[in-house]
C-alpha cells in the first residue's frame, strides 16, 4: 500500500477519512472520491498528512457546496496541483492566503490532527473562486458544456486507474476521445433512426425519459 499512487473511490457513500490515511498511503497523489457524503470542508482535514497528493477531485459532494471550498482546499493541502480537474491558479493560492493565512507545508507524519484556523460560513473576499460544475469547467478548457459532462459521467464509470488517468488528461486539454459519445450526437441518432422508422410506414408509441439514479 505504501507504494500506492492513485486511489478510485467514486460512489462508496464515503463520509468520513481517517486521520492515519497519510501513514498508511504516503506515495499517493491522485485521489478520487466523486459522489460520496463528505458534507463539512472539515472532513477533508486529514488528507493533509498525503505529503504526495497533487491531483484530487470531491465532485458531487456535498461540501463542494459550502462557501469559499476552493480556497480552503488550496489551504489545508497547499502541494495540490488539480482540484476538481481544475488546475489551481496562482490568484487562487493568493486569495487563499488573504482569507485563511499561510498554510503551513505538512510533513509526512501531519495527519491534520492540529488545531487550524476556524473555517467562519460567511467570511470571504470579493471575487473568489465557486465550486467546479460542468459549465465553469467547460469555459475554463474551451469545451461545450455537453462535452464536459460526457467527460464528467465517463470518469465516474471508469473502471481502471489508466482510464482515468486518460479521460483526465482529456478533460483538462480540452480534446474529447473518440469513444465519448455526446448527448447531441445520441440525440441526432435517435432523431435519424426514427425518421427511417417513418419512411417504412412504422411509427414510435412512447417517449423514454432516461435519468441517472
Amino acid at each position: 500500500m505504501k507504494r500506492l499512487h492513485t486511489l478510485l473511490l467514486s460512489n462508496n457513500h464515503i463520509g468520513r477519512i481517517e486521520s492515519t490515511l497519510g501513514e498508511t498511503l504516503p506515495s499517493l497523489s491522485t485521489l478520487v472520491l466523486t459522489n460520496n457524503r463528505l458534507v463539512n470542508l472539515s472532513d477533508i482535514d486529514p488528507l493533509v498528512g498525503l505529503p504526495s497528493l497533487r491531483n484530487l477531485c470531491l465532485i458531487d459532494n456535498t461540501l463542494t457546496k459550502r462557501q469559499n471550498y476552493r480556497l480552503y482546499i488550496i489551504f489545508k493541502l497547499p502541494n495540490l496541483k488539480v482540484l476538481d480537474f481544475r488546475k489551481i491558479r496562482p490568484k487562487e493560492r493568493q486569495d487563499s492566503e488573504k482569507l485563511f493565512g499561510k498554510p503551513a507545508l505538512p510533513g509526512p507524519k501531519d495527519s491534520g490532527k492540529g488545531k487550524a484556523k476556524v473555517f467562519v460560513p460567511g467570511e470571504g473576499i470579493p471575487g473568489v473562486a465557486q465550486p467546479a460544475t460542468a459549465t465553469t469547467a467547460a469555459n475554463s478548457i474551451g469545451m461545450s458544456v455537453e462535452q464536459a459532462q460526457a467527460l464528467r459521467a465517463a470518469i465516474l464509470a471508469a473502471t481502471s486507474m489508466d482510464e482515468v488517468a486518460r479521460l483526465e488528461r482529456a478533460l483538462q486539454s480540452g480534446h474529447i476521445p473518440a469513444d465519448i459519445i455526446l448527448p447531441s450526437s445520441s440525440s441526432s441518432s435517435s432523431s435519424s433512426s426514427s425518421s427511417s422508422s417513418g419512411s417504412n410506414g412504422h411509427t414510435s408509441g412512447a417517449d423514454v425519459d432516461m435519468k441517472q439514479a
